[in-house]
């Protein structure tokens, strides 16, 4: 079946997005989404002859109060935030008269704060993935480099064998340049726990080939069938290690590297540096680690100060 005009539109935004925004893969797939499940009721609820032109304030108030029966708060934002994108750009090409999007605000979301681990539950995380087999491992190293770095996990999937020895060739501690969020470059930095465990890695990664083939892949990190390993499957390994770890069933990748943030700013480090490392291109997004660190200082001064809890 032939795309509607609506879905060319929809098209051509993303391939805007990707081109003139270097959005990443994540990006695009939420913004397309967003909007497809927008056209789709658009479609259902004004015809599929429903002219993107004709949409107002009104219609988009009313499919986003429609969102609300089966999607929280920060799900909406989101949807909101795409289709208002969508028609700044329809608005640019001249498709719609008016950003009828621009008209409604963003409703106000609770500020969660990241979820870490503490030194004590990454050792114990680290050891769970640990083991004899190959894929055990291999599956230490990720959580040791994931945990070392301070990586994204699209970021580690995307390492390739050759820049990690390249950069572990300088000594016990190395650096490595890594493209981030909006294909912007940084320098991260790993140590030499963090090296030996990939070097073990290292030792075994061949026998993730199947039999009798010739290993050709670049990735770093390896599946079952010789090919890179993918995001999903990192997300699989950590959740897998954090359970026989007896850990929360939250815990992914991302945990990781709050927790990295986290244990670098108890520690004394710069916040600033700390930004450098995360890749966030504004420190307001790396201050939301101070009030981590605040709320330590709190439940540490509750649990040890004699009148916390009186009055």
């Amino acid at each position: 079946m032939a795309a509607s005009p609506n879905e060319i539109l929809a098209e051509e935004f993303l391939a805007y997005l990707s081109v003139e925004r270097d959005a990443s893969p994540h990006t695009l797939r939420n913004y397309g989404l967003d909007i497809a499940a927008f056209l789709k009721y658009l479609k259902e609820a004004k015809g599929p002859a429903a002219n993107l032109a004709a949409v107002d304030a009104l219609s988009l108030r009313a499919y986003l109060s429609n969102l609300h029966e089966a999607h929280a708060r920060t799900s909406i934002a989101r949807h909101l935030a795409s289709l208002r994108s969508f028609f700044r750009y329809l608005r640019v090409k001249g498709i719609v008269s008016h950003d009828e999007a621009a008209l409604i605000p963003l409703p106000k979301t609770e500020k969660r704060l990241p979820v870490y681990l503490s030194v004590a539950e990454v050792e114990r995380l680290i050891e769970s993935a640990g083991g004899d087999s190959k894929e055990a491992i291999r599956n230490r190293a990720i959580v040791e480099l994931l945990y070392s770095t301070g990586l994204r996990v699209s970021e580690l999937a995307a390492l390739d064998l050759a820049e990690f020895n390249e950069a572990a060739s300088s000594g016990s501690a190395g650096s490595l340049r890594v493209l981030g969020k909006g294909k912007k470059e940084r320098v991260v930095v790993f140590g030499s726990t963090a090296r030996a465990a990939v070097a073990d890695y290292e030792v075994i990664r061949s026998q993730f080939y199947p039999a009798g083939k010739i290993g050709s892949e670049p990735g770093l990190f390896l599946n079952s069938r010789g090919g890179r390993l993918t995001v999903r499957s990192i997300e699989r390994v950590i959740h897998a290690a954090a359970l026989k770890a007896g850990l929360s069933a939250e815990v992914s990748p991302h945990t990781l590297r709050h927790s990295f943030a986290t244990h670098l700013l108890a520690a004394g480090a710069d916040l600033r540096l700390i930004q450098e490392l995360l890749g966030h291109s504004s420190l307001s997004t790396t201050q939301k680690y101070t009030h981590l660190e605040l709320e330590q200082i709190l439940a540490e001064y509750r649990r040890a100060h004699p009148t916390a809890t009186l009055g």
